[in-house]
């Protein structure tokens, strides 16, 4: 690859090399010099090409308005030049920048633009990953089967014309709608040729991405030491590359498998994370972190809930409301939680708290119906999750239906390759020996 500085479209192309090895810096002076000599040269084309590379730089590194302003001047100079394929990258780059914000309308209104004109061109590559900021919306929005159609859409087309370096992130995706949906054979396999397709290709951020999402399916299996391992190699990578937004997200999860055995290092994590999020001013991931913070901590809630209230995310009031739920050893926080949930519209974090519910009921000795009908809501999303199993197991020794809870027992066993967490039944360990 040239270095000569005098040849713009050589020290673009050296630019995109750099990037996709994650050695910023050094891409982003690649872009300035480009950007000079299609300004000096009156190519609007290289100058656009090049602000393009800089804002990629700029968003993977969590600044977001520098990331915007780059866009937007790409989008101007591809509209003056009847670029249509480039500007419909341009419209898919703001749209992702919107779909950061949460502004999800506007992102879905620049995604529909970009795939107006990658049709009308008969552009494939750009087609399948509009498909995939689609899925990520309707993922976000608590629509996943729609995401699922939309992610295995552009997973399909990649596939077709052999687009192995998109598929990283588009099975990835897919691994982690199947997950949600309680689709787990369907998220591992997806997940696992994500990682192998990102080793391939060497892009690091594909692999850690591809190293949460396996970290998360395991964390639903119950596997914490295969979860924390994963979680540790993805946040080790996310360090290495400066990625603010996978420190963040790892780190949340980080605290999830560490809090009960190393307290002081979820705590670290949680400030760790508090930082990186409000680096990328992002406000609900920022609450999110400061409800893991505050639940570590035990300290009060009060503080954020007008933000959170302002905020109007349901998921994040789910989670607080769970949070005092679990202080409190109370009842009606967890409906409010589940009410939320229902509300955010993922399945998942119903059934978490559904059986969360369900076992604080237990405990308390309630109607066999109330804890009936919770366990077969969490059942809808999936039937073998583990917390699930345990709480059924318990309901049915509680009951006297012995057999019923030994049956489930041995069927958890074998999913599980260990003995369900049954400490805190009220029968009390026997049954968890039978």
């Amino acid at each position: 690859m040239s270095n000569d500085p005098t040849n713009g479209w050589a020290q673009y192309e050296l630019g995109n090399s750099l990037r996709l090895l994650n050695r910023w810096p050094e891409a982003a002076r690649a872009y300035e010099i480009a950007r000079s000599r299609g300004v000096d040269d009156g190519d609007p084309n290289l100058d656009a090409s090049a602000a393009t590379g800089l804002g990629l730089i700029a968003w993977r590194q969590g600044r977001l308005d520098e990331a915007e302003s780059y866009f937007e001047e790409a989008r101007k100079l591809f509209a003056s030049i009847d670029r249509r394929a480039n500007l419909a990258a341009a419209y898919g780059n703001l749209g992702i920048l919107a779909d950061n914000r949460r502004d999800y309308a506007t992102a879905r209104r620049y995604y529909e633009s970009a795939l107006a004109l990658y049709l009308a061109e008969g552009e494939r590559a750009g087609e399948s990953a509009v498909y995939s900021n689609l899925a990520v919306i309707e993922r976000k929005l608590g629509n996943l089967d729609a995401a699922a159609t939309l992610q295995q859409r552009a997973v399909e087309l990649q596939r077709r014309i052999g687009l192995n370096q998109m598929l990283v992130f588009s099975l990835a995706h897919l691994g982690e709608i199947e997950r949600e949906r309680g689709k787990w054979r369907e998220a591992g396999a997806a997940i696992d040729e994500s990682l192998k397709f990102a080793q391939l290709a060497r892009d690091r951020i594909g692999e850690a991405d591809a190293l949460a999402a396996r970290a998360a399916l395991a964390q639903d299996l119950e596997r914490a030491e295969d979860a924390a391992a994963d979680l540790r190699a993805a946040y080790s990578i996310y360090e290495e590359l400066g990625n603010p937004a996978g420190l963040a997200r790892t780190g949340l999860r980080l605290i999830e498998v560490t809090k009960a055995a190393a307290p002081a290092d979820a705590r670290a994590l949680a400030e760790a994370a508090l930082a990186h999020a409000r680096q990328l001013e992002d406000e609900a991931l920022t609450l999110e972190v400061e409800l893991a913070r505050a639940e570590l901590d035990e300290s009060d809630l009060g503080p954020l809930l007008p933000r959170l209230q302002t905020l109007g995310d349901h998921r994040l009031l789910a989670l607080s409301w769970a949070v005092r739920a679990r202080r409190e050893q109370a009842v009606e926080p967890l409906r409010a939680a589940l009410a939320h949930a229902e509300r955010a519209g993922g399945k998942r974090l119903q059934a978490i708290l559904a059986v969360e519910l369900a076992r604080l009921l237990i405990v308390q000795d309630a109607a066999s119906s109330d804890i009936e009908s919770l366990l077969a809501r969490a059942d809808t999303w999936q039937p073998a999750f583990p917390p699930t199993l345990a709480a059924r197991a318990c309901h049915f020794a509680r009951t006297q239906r012995t057999s019923e809870a030994e049956a489930i027992l041995a069927r958890a066993s074998s999913l599980l390759a260990k003995p369900l967490d049954m400490s805190w039944c009220p029968t009390g360990p026997p049954l968890a020996k039978r």
